[in-house]
């Protein structure tokens, strides 16, 4: 069940989503610039999910 929209956990979602940012930020992600296409001999358990 994701609880993500429910109103109770609105503070916490607001400080996970703020600390992620920061981590991004802090370790230069790539994600930030846009998508990441994984390699091609990269595969993913859930790719046929």
């Amino acid at each position: 069940m994701n609880i993500i929209t429910n109103p109770e956990y609105k503070d916490i979602a607001k400080d996970l989503r703020k600390r992620l940012d920061a981590w991004l930020k802090n370790t230069n992600d790539p994600i930030l610039k846009g998508r990441i296409n994984p390699q091609p001999q990269v595969r993913f358990k859930y790719d046929n999910v």
